[in-house]
């Protein structure tokens, strides 16, 4: 006992739940390549008693508080692991099992001060291993090089690039701010992944409706221009990429009016019944599209694949969005409250809600009133669908020009109605 730390004394109870903790990362790890071992002369020598006893041995061995028991006892499970894959005549060169056994050794020492997290990891240790046959098919047969390649940009931008992108504002009126600017790059083309995914995993019926809908949260416009690009290449499709444009529309007005509530804390009436009639119109056009769409209405499972996001796109997008805010805080700097509305206006055209925040920050200070505040927030929106307007008598096909317009007209005249009805 003089090898056991002395101050452990009242501790027992939680090393039992620590080997308890290994015991079970042992049997659930060691069940999965049990299964997978194989039968014979051939077989793995490493199953379920293997695991189990490397894991209560790195238990143990975390235990003691001899600083050179675990390293010699890793060291001793590392040879054995190694005399194990040399000896083996199996056909399968991989190093999956004698990783594992490694890893399940260390979960076991990591159990002894983290049990939760040791717990966490085995069982997505056990998962990873047992989702063997999908993982491979997922990515020899499902996901192409292009795609794979968009993985690894995105989390290049997301695990490179953002941590390092300095957090402060900088440059002509300090309206640049790099991190912000990468964290929107982030959003934009994970945002068009999501869409690519719910496309591939459910087929263009519901996938561009709900594809757009998601997108919406980041670039109405984007989606609008994009399904009218989609209505070019596949006029069978027309309805549905109409209604993944109008999906886009119910989206923007959801996310203007959380950000509204969210920033300003309290819910006014003046603009919640123009904001509902908004969403009201928004979906029920799209459904009569979607309820009276044709049967022949699918394109080729061919027209699925292709990149999850267009990165020229995305930062082209990303670049216009940052000189629009830099134009709309010039012009705040230059004409103070007076120039709330013109900014809200021009910042509009690249976002419906990208002001929202400094606007409601302008009311706290008591710069400018509620009602100035809804109003500029509304003149954002209109001016947003104003550029839906643009981009979607630039894009798509003759039908899609004529439903996506005039349904965006419908849908600002019963805001602006509603702002009548309600007092502003």
């Amino acid at each position: 006992m003089d090898l056991l730390d002395p101050r452990l004394g009242d501790a027992s109870f939680n090393h039992f739940l620590s080997l308890c903790v290994s015991l079970g990362i042992g049997l659930l790890i060691g069940a999965e390549r049990e299964r997978s071992k194989g039968i014979g002369r051939s077989r793995h020598p490493f199953g379920i008693r293997s695991f189990t006893v490397a894991a209560w041995l790195g238990a143990v061995a975390g235990m003691i508080s001899n600083v050179w028991i675990l390293p010699a006892a890793l060291l001793v499970v590392g040879i054995l692991v190694c005399i194990a894959y040399m000896q083996g005549g199996g056909d399968d060169p991989g190093l999956t099992t004698e990783a594992s056994m490694l890893l399940t050794f260390m979960l076991g020492a990591l159990s002894i001060n983290e049990m939760y997290l040791a717990a966490g990891l085995g069982v997505s240790l056990s998962g990873l291993l047992a989702s063997r046959d999908w993982l491979h098919r997922f990515v020899k047969r499902i996901l192409s090089q292009q795609e794979l390649h968009d993985v690894i940009i995105f989390f290049a931008i997301l695990m490179l690039i953002m941590p390092i992108a300095p957090n402060r504002y900088f440059g002509p009126f300090q309206a640049i701010n790099l991190h912000e600017i990468a964290n929107f790059v982030v959003m934009v083309i994970g945002i068009s992944a999501v869409g690519h995914i719910l496309k591939r995993a459910m087929g263009p019926r519901g996938g561009l409706a709900m594809g757009g809908f998601l997108s919406g949260f980041v670039s109405s416009t984007t989606v609008v221009m994009k399904m009218g690009q989609w209505s070019q290449k596949h006029p069978e499709s027309t309805r549905l990429a109409i209604c993944g444009a109008f999906f886009s529309n119910l989206s923007t007005l959801i996310q203007m009016h959380v950000i509204l509530v969210v920033s300003t804390h309290l819910l006014d009436g003046r603009i919640f019944y123009p904001i509902a009639y908004g969403l009201i119109v928004s979906l029920i056009i799209p459904w009569l599209y979607w309820r009276f769409r044709s049967p022949d209405e699918t394109p080729q499972e061919d027209d699925l694949k292709g990149g999850a996001f267009d990165l020229k796109s995305s930062i082209l997008f990303t670049l216009i969005v940052t000189v629009l805010n830099l134009i709309s805080t010039a012009l705040y700097f230059w004409l103070g409250t007076k120039g709330v509305w013109l900014t809200s206006a021009l910042a509009g055209f690249s976002d419906a809600h990208a002001n929202i925040s400094s606007l409601a920050a302008l009311n706290k200070k008591g710069e400018i009133s509620l009602q100035e505040m809804e109003t500029a927030v509304l003149l954002a929106f209109t001016s947003n669908a104003t550029s839906k307007i643009v981009v979607a008598l630039t894009f798509g096909n003759t039908i899609y020009k004529i439903h996506v317009v005039s349904g965006i007209l419908v849908m600002i005249g019963v805001i602006w109605l509603g702002v009548w009805l309600h007092g502003f």
